[in-house]
């Protein structure tokens, strides 16, 4: 019996199903499983993204994610990429039309959109989310962007059948972390959360 239900996991019918839900935007009120990659900004989630993916990944000390961005692989006969944007349920219609004129360099600001790639490679479905920030930069950040940011990274990770992979730059006091306290709050016995140490070779001397 256990064996039936495995093969059903990897079951392109299935999955082409469940990418379907998402976008249209059903996994608002159906709990989809999924994999999410959270932490802080600049704490090496693109490293664990090219991991996970073998896809690059864009890296700067500063804002890199603007978007929730969800990387789907599914084998395929060919291979072939597909980009879409899967508009949040509260978009307006002038947003809406804005969105619908995409291209690489027309958006500029943070969106609670997703920006979708689907590979035709492997069964993988990840999320990436923007880096939680602490403090805004003129002209780049604003208070609402940090509220939006965290307000999207709780949406993500209280989805019950959400596994989260908290990346924490080993750096840093992970006492001090705050996504490891927004994944306790929705996931007290830590079941769903795995904790990812990354830059291990930035750490002091004599601080391991």
């Amino acid at each position: 019996m256990a064996s039936g239900q495995d093969s059903h996991l990897g079951d392109p019918t299935l999955l082409a199903k469940m990418d379907k839900l998402r976008e249209k935007g059903i996994s608002e009120y159906i709990r989809i499983p999924q994999l999410i990659v959270v932490g802080d900004q600049s704490s090496g989630k693109s490293s664990v993204l090219e991991g996970l993916t073998e896809l690059p990944f864009p890296r700067d000390s500063t804002l890199c994610t603007r978007f929730a961005t969800q990387i789907v692989f599914r084998k395929a006969e060919q291979e072939s990429v597909t980009v879409s944007i899967i508009l949040s349920p509260s978009t307006d219609a002038a947003r809406e039309a804005k969105l619908k004129a995409f291209t690489d360099n027309s958006i500029k600001v943070f969106s609670a959109d997703d920006f979708k790639r689907l590979l035709a490679k492997s069964h993988l479905s990840v999320i990436d989310v923007p880096g939680i920030f602490r403090t805004t930069e003129e002209g780049i950040t604003t208070e609402e962007d940090k509220l939006l940011i965290k307000n999207m990274v709780r949406r993500y990770i209280e989805n019950p059948r959400t596994i989260i992979l908290a990346v924490v730059a080993a750096k840093v006091d992970i006492t001090t972390t705050e996504i490891l306290d927004m994944a306790a709050e929705v996931d007290p016995s830590g079941q769903r959360i795995l904790g990812i140490l990354t830059k291990p070779d930035l750490v002091d001397k004599g601080a391991e």
